[in-house]
């Protein structure tokens, strides 16, 4: 629920940085001033750390709730897809009303595959058109009002989606199984987990200090590790026991996060809001009294500044080659990492498992990327207390090692051999320090009066970049198993390695020290 892996994935889940497209005289200045290590640091924030550990223990408990559905909520889609297709082939094998349960191993048929990885995918784009066209408003709402009703709405909109799917997998004997389709668009309320990503990371820059953020961001990363870790196997267990077993503890949490949110403090200063509105707004009409002005010119003029608000930060992220190569670091890795709407139903026909035992798998792939955050958080932390070294050229590394790291992973997955996919699903999880590594080297180069609208541009580059992944890695992997029956359902994950491999050449052209601008 909360920024996945990106995955969810991702995600899981954003930034970009500005200068308008007209920039004004003022704006010349660097985006960051020089790194002068003698020079006084600013006072840290007052909420500092209470913030950022209540925001911590927010995504932590979102992610339990949502870890808990790993391997659960593919399961039950699956069993509404095979459900629907028996009901035309043979409804004899459907078990009573009103649960109707299906074997599993009746449902790892091409056609039952496919349709369910069409289903997710689907269901997974869907999810993504409410972040493309509000991360960036949502980004500016969070610089001018502050990041505490941006998280409430985040969150809310989520859950609000996930019960709608359980609603109609429930009742299906009422309700056809493509209305879970209907799902995202409860994520208008809060623009989606793109938009929740953005918010927590400007909260994060807004009180952490500067020598500690990236490790916040690590530490951010190890947290929902750590619930993966943990509630992955459990939520494969209560599968294992029954299919409705984990969704009934995850309601409960999630509903529980969404008031959390009502407690959380807002850490946007008041001088950050007066900066947030120096983009010029759209000169006002002729008639200026709303209650004057007409439907049709009240839409235009609300159109008018949406396109504004989304030219304005896309200028700010395009505004350097830093962030450009940035912005395509993030295409990449999150085009890649879009191929987890097919990594579930891979590992279940390919291993020939049941799909609670992939959550196993999962947990152990979450072991992996635990010990690479939690080793990373501390030796960002000795660079900088030990060696005075700032964390940027770390961060810059750890890009560029992991691109490599998934690369070798995503080749392992492809190949038609069960012991090299439970090596390269496995080996896949030292690579996920590169998402958090992002968040440090954007906040690094970018311009901090407009951070919300830094992490919502990055967020938007994700979001189209998970579109394009979803698209592409189902359709390889229908067609990879229709034309090439023995190797072909991991035709997918050697694109994969391919284009990570891509993305370690571009890792290469980041500058390990923050370039200064005259």
């Amino acid at each position: 629920m909360a920024p996945q892996p990106q995955h969810e994935n991702g995600n899981r889940d954003g930034h970009g940085h500005l200068e308008t497209i007209e920039p004004m005289p003022e704006e010349t200045t660097p985006l960051l001033d020089e790194r002068d290590e003698n020079a006084s640091r600013p006072s840290p924030s007052p909420l500092y750390p209470y913030a950022l550990i209540f925001v911590v223990l927010l995504i932590i408990v979102s992610d339990v709730g949502g870890s808990l559905l790993d391997t659960p909520e593919v399961r039950l889609l699956e069993m509404a897809v095979c459900r629907d297709y028996y009901r035309l082939h043979d409804p004899s094998v459907i078990g009573p009303p009103p649960l109707s349960y299906v074997d599993e191993n009746l449902c790892k048929e091409r056609d039952i595959q496919t349709s369910l990885v069409y289903l997710r995918t689907k269901k997974g784009l869907l999810g993504l058109i409410p972040g493309i066209l509000l991360t960036i408003p949502y980004g500016r709402l969070s610089d001018r009002h502050g990041r505490k009703p941006i998280l409430f709405l985040g969150i809310l909109g989520q859950v609000l989606s996930y019960f709608w799917m359980l609603f109609i997998c429930y009742f299906h004997q009422t309700f056809d199984t493509r209305l879970v389709l209907i799902s995202p668009a409860f994520l208008l309320i809060g623009g989606g987990s793109r938009v929740l990503s953005a918010a927590v990371y400007s909260v994060i820059v807004d009180v952490t200090p500067e020598e500690m953020r990236t490790t916040a961001f690590y530490v951010l990363g190890a947290g929902a590790i750590i619930c993966d870790v943990i509630m992955a196997p459990i939520g494969s267990w209560l599968l294992a026991k029954d299919l409705w077993l984990p969704f009934r503890f995850s309601s409960i949490i999630l509903l529980f996060a969404v008031l959390m949110t009502l407690m959380i403090p807002e850490t946007l200063p008041v001088e950050k809001r007066a900066s947030s509105l120096e983009i010029p707004e759209s000169p006002p009409t002729t008639n200026a009294d709303p209650e004057r002005q007409n439907i049709w010119q009240w839409s235009f003029n609300s159109l008018r500044d949406y396109v504004n608000s989304i030219t304005s930060a896309l200028g700010i992220a395009w505004a350097t080659r830093e962030l450009r190569l940035c912005l395509l670091v993030v295409f990449l890795f999150t085009f890649n990492v879009s191929s987890g709407v097919i990594s579930i139903s891979y590992a279940s026909t390919a291993l020939d498992w049941p799909v609670w035992r992939v959550g196993y798998l999962i947990s152990v792939n979450g072991m992996m990327t635990l010990g690479i955050l939690i080793a990373l958080a501390f030796l960002s932390q000795a660079l900088e207390r030990r060696l005075g070294v700032r964390p940027l050229a770390l961060d810059v590394n750890v890009v560029r090692v992991s691109s490599i790291v998934l690369g070798v992973a995503g080749l392992l997955m492809g190949l038609p051999y069960k012991w090299t996919i439970i090596i390269g699903y496995i080996l896949s999880g030292g690579g996920y320090g590169l998402y958090q590594a992002m968040q440090g080297l954007l906040a690094s180069y970018g311009d901090k009066t407009h951070t919300g609208q830094v992490y919502a541009t990055a967020s938007l580059v994700d979001l189209v970049a998970r579109m394009a992944g979803a698209l592409t890695y189902s359709r390889l992997f229908e067609w990879g198993w229709d034309h090439f029956p023995w190797w072909g359902k991991g035709l997918p994950f050697l694109v994969v390695s391919l284009f990570n491999f891509l993305l370690s050449l571009v890792a290469f052209w980041l500058p390990t020290k923050v370039p200064t601008r005259a």
